[in-house]
């Protein structure tokens, strides 16, 4: 190893004697020419291999190199692949190697043994290895060589290729190598072009190619033996492999390699090695010089560009605009503008057909469309518009280029477009075994050129002032980021993903946007499925099977109705008239999905045909349409009281009925101490109807609207919270889901049980890893195989599941999170143990297992692969839900504290007169005023059917409970004594309104939100204040301050320490300001509302005034340093100062053994299995024991479940940026692939993570965790930040599993032991 320097040293560069022999000699092949290299300076560098991490570098020397090729060549012929001395290759081998010295030396390895290198793309051994498997069975393959990673995986799924690995050839092997005697006729490689995937073309590269295509890259592109290459292209890539590997070795010149990891992870990396290392020649496609333009000015000022010569742009059209710009960006930096050399090449000619050379300025010609569409280049005067082409060099080469009519077979005259034809030297010898192919594609002739073959290249192209202009292709392969792809293999990959989609009836094509193609897919749905369509289902599946398959980004899904895909008469797909007509918005459309970045650049589609009036029904699905789940005779029956609007007849019958039910009937403290609500109060709960709440009257229900709701729960929690609670979760938790996103079989099934209170309903969805946060869900539905499905996980205090007849509940499947509905009874559906909680101890909150639970479509809840809609949906309501209680808590509070303060006297007199009681009550009275506006907007908001933001809803879980813990403690305080007395009210509110604060979601993640919205999209939420409550100046203010809070908190983030931890003491503080900010013109409104109403509110003047100040006063506060930010300490400090406490206090930790509570084993019928995570298995049908090192493996996720969620929102403020998505609609069980990301933006992501997390991680790392919660919670497990997993691993796992002994049960420890009895 040793450190990169400024300058060339003496050991990469060739003696100039021996430069001179070399070039005069006449060298047959590129093993001959490499033997001579090593043989007259073994020492010399031949490569050297740049590292990301520490910018140092590994040495290559000609010596080594050419000792591991030998010793691989004598391996591979022991192996009886290779040829005689003389004899022609004819025993391919498979190259399946990461870029490195491993591919080098046994790709060299090859040539030196006679046998066909086949190198082919290093795969991720978690997804499908389809190209692989075409290129192991069109090359004939029997061996291969790869890396030890993989060897497992390759040799289980090609079991008749026998796999080697660098490793186990010794270099001692060297001494039996026979040279072969490689000629050029002789076949050195194959190059795998695009084609279809299921049926690869290899382009056969003889030795003969690969030494007239080096001549021709070093004269076109000045490469000599003093310069410096510098390569990231991947070794199997043409350029990668030409330019990177063979031409250093060609003229022996210095080369450096990296990895293409490292530019996609930080293309400033690439630029950094060009300044460290002065590099004369590098080269890469357009979108590498793209992406290096969004590297920050800041960034750029350590860098030198003077020492290129070249820098070649090639592998996928050239663009106008990049080539302009990269110059005038870098320029600066001291890049030579004559540095930029685009070229045209393709593996059929080796590489290179055309390049401008160095010294020359890129030629730009601005040609007119119109004419373009004749076939005629015709440039436009100076300074009209037109489409900008870029000249790829002239055809002053060794090859013949021209351009030739494709219909009539005859050279186009000068300036008109036509297909480019080749012949030279450096054409290759055909497709490996494809005699047809070859003859087609390879065996062009023209009367005029002797009947010389030529080689058809299929691009369009035109000859102008003796310069060569390449359009694109004829047919309709895809060019992405300098990757050939087939649009056909698309096409059929994207019809098969789901049955809604027409067979055939699909295009896959691209749009270009900045210089860069982007991928399209337009689809037809059949007519069958076009009722009951659901638009970003298909999409998101669409995006998830591209990426996954194919593994590129998708910027644009159309919908097409039946027969909207434009066809000729005869039925071909015509790809690019779809492409016209969508740019024209011409296409017959069902949906459309475009990423905002390539929004701009579509015409918007034609407006849906006229359809005849029909009465439209509101969506039973759509989050965004939360209506009330009334009968119309139930919304309208009563007359509404401006102000009142809940408080109907039939709310005040009901309010009354639980005001008398409460005072005869009910016993809260006794109810608290048994743990338990007596059998009859619940039967009279739902007698009344009051578990039915939202149910349609039908059924036995209320059929409340959300205003009359929020009053009624707003009556039952000031009654009892307990009481409020069990019925909270009942209606909104546990009879809404199905209300709104069940089957219409499975509403009539259970509606008629569920209203009357027969039964009741629950709602599982928290587990150890995931609160109310169901993106980062665990559980897991399997295929049963019979169209359903089995579940399996385990979900934590559910609230009255132990009592519950039917449990809504959520997994994952493959198609992503999915709600089912369970019957208490079905097989596999375990209730476990109570929780022993703190408040609302009546109301059982219970563990509940699934233990392979049979679920059919029937029980969906929401569509398959959709549980995000109906879970969302739910959880917002539940939060607007817990803030209507809270109102009743705060109310019932005041009244026991003005009762209690108007009869108490002090010293100073009577209690309620004292300011500090006055200034608690006064205090309250406003906050309860503003919240039960804010309840009542979006209550109202939701019985019309109108969008409300997200933000609302948070605030509302926000303020409501916050106020009521202010109450409760307020109430506590103020009586003093008496309010620690267990019978005087007062303890009982206090427990039960804490739990208020983090039911449906804490508080702190509420305002985290809402402060992230505001500081990265705060447009939904400006538009509504301003827009729908009527305050516009307010929604500048709160946007304003966001603005203010974020700026103040970068700016004294260095005691944070952390970026991370910076923005979200960002987000917590401007979430805080914005809440008040979101009272404050929640109250304006209503006031405006019952004064036109002619019903003017004093209460609501009090509330604007408290709104007002304590907006003021909470931004001045989150602009100021906090006492704690003035002595803040990092978590080591924490940790070490706490761990000092030990020396005063100890650190005790109770063993004495408690009460005995389970039944004497003697009389047990058998050991019951314990409580826990429940083992998933690999076949639905045998569920197996719970693995120790996976017991372990959970504990430690719930261990750094904080540290996940900081990762999770990292990445989400991530994928927001670069897919320009709203940060808080990307949840933890989002997919990557749904974002359409591809290998190099997964590459982008994981350098981004190294980065923040100073980390080495694996490559994969992103496949490996396919979501964004998977991946959160993998990183926030890792040892030490590092993305390896460490060797250890398993021995922590049951170490740790070993430090729980002492907690498990008698029937756990024997489960434990039972598993290890045959281990050895």
């Amino acid at each position: 190893m040793r450190l990169g320097g400024p300058a060339p040293s003496g050991n990469d560069r060739c003696s100039p004697f021996l430069a001179k022999v070399f070039a005069l000699s006449n060298w047959p092949s590129i093993v001959s020419l490499l033997r001579a290299r090593a043989g007259a300076e073994p020492q010399r560098t031949a490569y050297s291999f740049l590292s990301l991490a520490d910018a140092r570098e590994t040495c290559l020397s000609y010596g080594d190199l050419d000792l591991r090729a030998r010793a691989t060549a004598a391996r591979l012929q022991r192996e009886g692949v290779g040829t005689a001395p003389g004899g022609a290759p004819e025993s391919t081998v498979l190259l399946v190697f990461p870029a490195g010295f491993d591919f080098l030396a046994s790709f060299f390895g090859c040539l030196y043994g006679g046998a066909v290198a086949v190198p082919v793309r290093y795969p991720n051994p978690k997804r499908p290895l389809t190209h692989l498997k075409g290129v192991a069975a069109d090359s004939g393959a029997t061996l291969g060589l790869t890396t030890a990673e993989l060897r497992p995986v390759v040799a289980e799924q090609l079991p008749g290729i026998r796999w080697l690995v660098p490793e186990e050839i010794d270099p001692a092997e060297a001494a039996g190598w026979t040279d072969p005697q490689a000629a050029a006729a002789h076949v050195a490689y194959l190059q795998y072009t695009s084609g279809s995937t299921a049926a690869p073309k290899g382009v056969v590269v003889g030795h003969g190619h690969i030494m007239a295509n080096s001549a021709d890259f070093s004269r076109q592109f000045g490469v000599g033996p003093d310069s410096r290459t510098l390569s990231w292209l991947p070794h199997y890539h043409d350029l990668g492999l030409v330019f990177g590997c063979l031409q250093p070795v060609f003229v022996g010149c210095a080369a450096f390699l990296m990895t293409p990891v490292a530019f996609a992870q930080r293309p400033l990396s690439w630029l950094e090695a060009i300044t460290r290392h002065r590099i004369t020649h590098t080269g890469a496609p357009n979108f590498a010089y793209q992406s290096c333009l969004d590297i920050p000015e800041a960034q750029r000022a350590g860098l030198d560009l003077s020492s290129l010569q070249v820098c070649i742009n090639g592998a996928e059209p050239v663009r106008a605009d990049t080539v302009e710009a990269f110059t005038a960006s870098f320029a600066a930096q001291g890049f030579p503008a004559a540095a930029m050399c685009p070229g045209y090449g393709l593996a059929e000619c080796t590489l290179v057909a055309t390049a401008c050379g160095p010294g020359k300025l890129p030629t730009i010609r601005t040609v007119r469309p119109d004419r373009m569409a004749d076939g005629v280049f015709e440039p436009v005067a100076e300074g009209e518009p037109g489409r900008r082409l870029v000249a790829s060099g002239g055809t002053d080469v060794e090859a013949t280029i021209l351009v030739v009519d494709p219909l009539s077979g005859e050279p186009c005259a000068p300036g008109r477009f036509g297909e480019i034809w080749i012949a030279g030297p450096s054409v290759a010898g055909g497709y490996w075994k494809r005699p047809d192919l070859s003859a087609r594609k390879f065996a062009g002739r023209l009367a005029a050129h002797g009947g010389r073959p030529f080689l058809r290249t299929g691009d369009l192209g035109a000859i102008h002032h003796g310069e060569v202009y390449v359009l694109g292709r004829m047919d309709d392969l895809i060019i992405i980021r300098g990757a050939n792809h087939s649009a056909e293999d698309l096409e059929l990959t994207v019809e098969g993903c789901d049955p809604a989609l027409q067979p055939g009836g699909g295009a896959a094509f691209t749009v270009e946007l900045q210089g860069e193609a982007r991928l399209v897919i337009a689809h037809e749905v059949r007519r069958s499925a076009l009722r009951g369509l659901d638009p970003d289902r298909l999409v998101k599946a669409i995006l998830r099977t591209v990426s996954e398959n194919h593994d590129l980004e998708v910027s644009a899904v159309v919908l097409l109705k039946p027969r909207g895909l434009p066809k000729t008469h005869s039925g071909k797909k015509q790809r690019h008239a779809c492409r016209r007509d969508l740019l024209a918005g011409a296409l017959r459309e069902v949906a459309r999905w475009v990423t905002p970045k390539l929004k701009d650049a579509l015409a918007p589609p034609q407006p849906p045909e006229p359809a005849a009036a029909t009465p439209a029904a509101p969506s039973s699905t759509d989050s965004t349409e939360r209506q009330s789940m009334t009968t119309a005779a139930a919304a309208t029956a009563d007359r509404r009281v401006p102000g009142k609007e809940g408080f109907t007849d039939k709310v005040k019958d009901l309010a009354g009925w639980l005001r008398s039910y409460g005072a005869e009937r009910l016993n809260s403290r006794l109810m608290d101490e048994r743990r338990s609500i007596p059998p009859y109060v619940v039967l009279d709960l739902g007698n009344r109807g009051v578990l039915g709440l939202q149910a349609p009257v039908e059924y036995g229900g209320l059929g409340l609207d959300n205003r009359e709701l929020a009053v009624a729960l707003q009556q039952l929690a000031a009654v009892d919270t307990t009481i409020g609670s069990f019925c909270a979760v009942n209606n909104a938790l546990g009879l809404r889901p199905i209300l709104r996103h069940a089957t219409a079989e499975k509403k009539a099934e259970l509606l008629p049980i569920l209203a009357p209170g027969r039964q009741l309903a629950s709602f599982a969805m928290t587990e150890a890893d995931a609160g109310s946060h169901v993106r980062n869900l665990s559980a897991l539905g399997r295929p049963d195989g019979q169209g359903g499905w089995t579940l399996w996980g385990t979900k934590l205090w559910s609230g009255s599941a132990g009592w519950a007849g039917v449990i809504n509940t959520f997994v994952r499947t493959e198609e992503g999170v999915t709600g089912f509905v369970l019957r208490q009874g079905s097989p596999g559906l375990r209730v476990g143990p109570e929780a022993l909680t703190m408040g609302l101890r009546a109301m059982v909150q219970s563990e509940v297992r699934l233990e392979g639970v049979r679920v059919g479509r029937g029980d969906l809840l929401g569509g398959l692969g959709d549980g995000m809609t109906p879970a969302i949906d739910t959880m917002e309501f539940g939060r607007f839900a817990v803030a209507a209680m809270s109102l009743g808590v705060i109310k019932r509070c005041l009244q026991l504290s003005a009762r209690h303060g108007g009869r108490r006297v002090i010293a100073t007199g009577r209690l309620l007169d004292n300011p500090a009681t006055l200034m608690r009550i006064s205090d309250l009275t406003a906050a309860a005023a503003a919240i039960e506006a804010l309840v009542s907007t979006v209550a109202d908001r939701l019985d019309r059917n109108l969008p409300i933001p997200p933000d609302l809803f948070c605030a509302c879980k926000s303020a409501g409970p916050e106020y009521a813990w202010r109450a409760a403690d307020h109430l506590m305080q103020q009586m003093a004594g008496r309010g620690y007395i267990e019978t005087n009210i007062a303890p009982q509110i206090f427990r039960d309104a804490r739990v208020l604060r983090i039911f449906e979601g804490p508080t702190e993640p509420m305002n985290m939100h809402i402060g992230s919205r505001l500081i990265h999209t705060p447009e939904e939420l400006r538009r509504f204040v301003a827009d729908e409550l009527g305050e516009p100046v307010l929604a500048a203010e709160i946007q304003v301050a966001a603005a203010r809070i974020w700026e103040r908190c970068q700016q004294a983030g260095a005691k944070l320490g952390d970026p991370s931890a910076v923005k979200q003491w960002a987000y917590l503080q401007a979430g805080e300001v914005a809440v008040y900010g979101l009272l404050l013109a929640a109250v304006r409104f209503r006031g405006r509302l019952l004064a036109a109403a002619g019903t003017p509110d004093a209460l609501l003047r009090r509330a604007e005034e408290w709104a007002r100040v304590r907006f003021d006063r909470r931004l001045a506060k989150a602009l100021s340093a906090t006492a704690a930010e003035t002595v803040l300490l990092d978590s080591r400090a924490v940790e070490e100062l706490v761990a000092g406490y030990e020396e005063t206090i100890g650190d005790v930790e109770q063993t004495l053994a408690g009460e005995e509570l389970s039944l004497d084993p003697l009389m047990r019928r058998a050991a019951p299995p314990p409580f826990g995570p429940p083992a998933v298995p690999d076949a639905p049908a045998a569920p197996a024991a719970p693995a120790p090192a996976a017991a372990a493996a959970g504990a430690a996720t719930a261990v750094a479940d904080g540290r996940a969620q900081e990762i999770a929102g990292w990445l989400k403020d991530w994928l927001a940026g670069e897919f320009q998505r709203d940060a808080a609609a990307i949840g933890e069980d989002d997919r990557f692939s749904e974002f359409g990301m591809d290998s190099v933006t997964a590459m982008m992501l994981t350098g981004a993570l190294e980065q923040w997390l100073g980390a080495d991680l694996n490559p994969t790392l992103v496949w490996d965790h396919p979501t964004v919660g998977g991946l959160a919670a993998h990183l926030a497990t890792l040892s030490g930040g590092s993305g390896r997993a460490p060797a250890g691993d398993a021995v922590r796992s049951e170490l740790s599993l070993l430090a729980q002994i002492d907690e498990m049960s008698e029937e756990e420890l024997a489960s434990l032991v039972a598993q290890y009895s045959d281990a050895e």
